[in-house]
């Protein structure tokens, strides 16, 4: 059993055949994680962002330089996976063993969109493993255990949520350690101790830690509310929670008269603890943005379940409790395996790898040519097509010193071997929050911020542009000029002396949900600072799942009407909200010197609107606070 299911993980998970750079924005951000891996960016300092410095090996894009790490990497992950659900299943009769195992590694495979997009659930697993794996007595078993903990170490450098799952289940595990009697916080010190070891191995200073901490909790703590997307699939998160309940209770409630634990009821809190906090992290991170991340809930669902199966099999009294179980993986599974291929066929020209047919072929006959040395030549002309295809597609302006790039595509400027010095937050959708907007604002302020960007106005989910970043505009109008245009974007050179800016901010207004409200109208730009107060109950929504969207509805002096998202994240950071700043050119009419500022149309009243869909409690207060306001920039000197 371990022979094989460590063979079909082997073939199932590593990335034979990886990803390849493309220009958009989550290659771009893919291929930033491999280039700071290979310059010894600093995480926390010189980038700031959901993941960690072995983030490279979660997208498992193709780079000369990293390969060898990432092929490394997802062959251990593989082979722990492997060995400890064969480990779990050592008791089972056959039929069960066959089934859990084919579950968990279906689950694991389900979670993966294509060869980019996701590996959550290869990560998440790893701290419910080692539970479920040291709850067995013996020697092997603890042994094995500080392998998987410091593989869960490693996850915790890939991606802060892994970070933070890890930490949670490993300072659980400890303290019913010490309830029975440990002093030694040992799982803990293995967790910490490895993954600050891995943080250097990475290239990142050692006092630089506590810093990359504290940078991706600014990061957690805005996603929620920033980040949320709602899908007209509504029973798929309550389908999720209906399976995931069910699972616990009949797991929870047979261990618990299992006549094994019958003088200590509460001998199994941890494994069901564990996989609770497991299953409520593939939750968030499938239904906050309920798009294609939908596929890393029921991957995760389906493998988390599977293992845990393999553990209560053995606790539970009757073969018909234990195929109920089991029963209960294969319905997750099935939602898995559909939803993979909805999904994968609303993004076309992305391979759906499941582990299906040729995706099967194509990786067995990846690892023959890999030790030949074909495959590894044919992966490097591979990516040097990419990358000429980027630069054909993608052709860039002469540009002098160290380059950024707004709002996000660095694909170009990697592709051509520019300088590229991004600002920390290194796009402009996820820098959602003040303190995420503060750490931009003392980078392009410092001495390390780039000499010339190539500047343009996007964003996602129909939001309101001027929020993304928008709070920088009058600084980055302060410190750059504009050069010239360039398809739709503008570069930007940095001035040799800033400008002034000078804020006129006028008296907070209150106004409801639906209720116009006048902008006022001068020759200058008018700017607005909207806060929202969460509720109790909204703080909850939002810990637990995920707050409602708010829509902004802007009314044009010509009467068109703009709708568009309304991120409350921002917490009171001024954007621009008159003249209706769309594109690049319209922000050269706005920022630069004697810019058409009057071919930019203007906002006369503005509305929000209450919060959609509707919850059973209010997220946010009625009273909404806004301010207007108006900036200055001193002239051209």
């Amino acid at each position: 059993m371990h022979v094989l299911l460590g063979a079909a993980a082997l073939v199932l998970l590593p990335p034979w055949v990886p990803s390849m750079p493309r220009s958009g924005l989550d290659p771009s951000w893919a291929m930033v994680l491999n280039h700071a891996f290979v310059n010894g960016w600093q995480f926390g300092s010189d980038l700031v962002f959901t993941f960690g410095p072995f983030g490279f090996l979660y997208a498992r894009l193709f780079d000369p330089l990293t390969y060898s790490w990432v092929l490394g990497a997802w062959t251990l992950l593989a082979l722990a996976l492997g060995t400890g659900t064969a480990f779990l299943l050592r008791d089972a009769e056959p039929w069960e063993a066959i089934a859990i195992a084919a579950l968990v590694l279906l689950g694991v495979r389900a979670s993966m969109l294509n060869a980019m997009l996701f590996s959550d659930t290869a990560f998440f697993v790893l701290p419910l493993l080692l539970v479920l794996v040291v709850q067995r007595a013996g020697t092997p078993a603890r042994v094995f255990g500080v392998l998987v903990c410091l593989l869960a170490a490693l996850a915790s450098l890939v991606k802060f949520t892994f970070w933070m799952l890890g930490f949670v289940i490993i300072l659980m595990m400890d303290a019913e350690r010490c309830r029975r009697g440990k002093r030694m916080p040992a799982y803990l010190l293995v967790y910490a101790l490895g993954s600050l070891a891995l943080h250097v191995v990475a290239g990142q200073s050692l006092a630089g830690y506590a810093k990359f901490v504290w940078s991706s909790l600014a990061v957690a703590g805005g996603y929620s509310e920033a980040m949320q997307v709602w899908s007209w699939r509504w029973l798929d998160p309550v389908a999720f929670v209906v399976l995931a309940v069910a699972f616990v209770v009949l797991a929870g409630y047979s261990s618990w008269r299992s006549a094994r634990i019958a003088t200590n009821p509460w001998t199994d809190w941890l494994p069901l603890a564990a996989l609770v906090m497991f299953l409520f992290m593939v939750f968030k991170a499938g239904f906050v943005r309920h798009d294609t991340h939908a596929v890393i809930a029921w991957g995760g669902l389906t493998a988390g379940l599977a293992l845990a199966a393999a553990h209560f099999s053995s606790r539970l009294r009757t073969r018909r409790a234990r195929v109920i179980l089991v029963l209960l993986c294969v319905v997750s599974s099935v939602v898995a395996i559909r939803r993979n291929f909805d999904y994968a066929s609303e993004a076309p020209g992305e391979q759906a790898p499941l582990p299906l047919g040729g995706s099967v072929r194509a990786s067995i006959n990846a690892m023959a040519a890999l030790t030949s040395g074909r495959h590894l030549a044919s992966l490097r002309a591979d990516h040097a097509q990419a990358i000429e295809s980027i630069r054909r597609s993608d052709p860039l302006p002469a540009l002098q010193g160290p380059v950024d790039v707004y709002p996000w595509n660095a694909a170009p400027l990697l592709a051509q071997g520019a300088s590229y010095r991004p600002r920390p937050v290194f796009q402009s959708f996820a820098v959602y929050n003040p303190t995420l907007i503060r750490i931009n604002r003392e980078h392009l302020e410092g001495p390390r911020a780039a000499a010339t960007l190539l500047f343009g106005i996007e964003s996602i989910d129909s939001r309101h542009v001027a929020q993304d970043e928008g709070a920088l505009w009058p600084t980055l109008a302060a410190l750059y000029e504009v050069d010239r245009a360039y398809a739709r974007q503008v570069v930007l050179h940095r001035r040799a002396e800033p400008r002034r800016i000078e804020w006129q901010i006028g008296r907070p207004q209150q106004v409801r949900w639906g209720q116009r409200l006048a902008v006022p109208q001068s020759e200058g730009n008018v700017w607005v600072q909207v806060r929202l107060q969460r509720t109790a109950w909204g703080r909850i929504q939002d810990v637990l799942f995920k707050a409602p969207v708010v829509n902004l509805v802007l009314e044009l002096e010509d009467g068109r009407e703009r709708r568009s998202r309304l991120e409350p994240s921002f917490s009171g950071e001024p954007f621009l909200l008159s003249p209706l700043v769309a594109t690049a050119s319209d922000w050269t009419a706005v920022f630069g010197d004697g810019g058409n500022v009057e071919a930019v149309p203007r906002v006369v009243r503005l509305r929000i609107d209450a919060p959609e869909p509707r919850t059973v409690a209010p997220v946010y207060a009625d009273a909404i606070d806004v301010t207007f306001s108006h900036v200055a920039i001193e002239a051209r000197r």
